[in-house]
């Protein structure tokens, strides 16, 4: 959108501080369910006399600060968005090496999405014919030979 790439270092470290924590949140609010508690209670004072009482409010505990954790860790990718944005790497045209037409588009896209209208040789799905140099036949590029030809659209 801007033209530019977000910091992978940045964005590996979201996920895990985003992941573990998630996980470990939600998987303790089904265990505490399976346990007994109800969803929507208020006052869950009755349910602590009960003999799952301990591990249900050690749990309920473990998973808020679980949240507030991942909650914390937005933090990094909302820092990584904004950073990016103005001092981030120069994004390529097609880094993936995608074959369907949207990125053929450069980036950031002009009015319009291309600068002239693309003329297509083939469909976005078409990989690995065994006449091409290597895995990667963009819908733009002219036919090879010995390709099947289709009229443009």
């Amino acid at each position: 959108m801007f033209g530019r790439k977000m910091n992978e270092t940045l964005g590996k470290l979201h996920f895990v501080f985003s992941f573990i924590p998630i996980f470990i949140g939600f998987y303790l609010m089904h265990q505490v369910g399976l346990l007994g508690q109800p969803r929507r209670y208020a006052d869950i004072r009755p349910m602590l006399d009960t003999e799952a009482g301990y591990a249900i409010m050690l749990m309920n505990k473990i998973s808020t600060h679980s949240i507030f954790l991942f909650a914390a860790a937005q933090v990094i990718f909302v820092f990584n968005l904004f950073y990016s944005m103005f001092f981030g790497e120069k994004a390529d045209k097609n880094p993936w090496r995608a074959n369907s037409l949207e990125w053929e588009a450069p980036s950031p896209p002009p009015h319009g999405n291309f600068e002239r209208i693309p003329f297509v040789y083939r469909g976005p799905y078409e990989y690995s014919h065994p006449a091409a140099e290597e895995d990667y036949l963009p819908q733009t590029h002219p036919p090879i030979p010995g390709e099947e030809e289709h009229t443009g659209h």
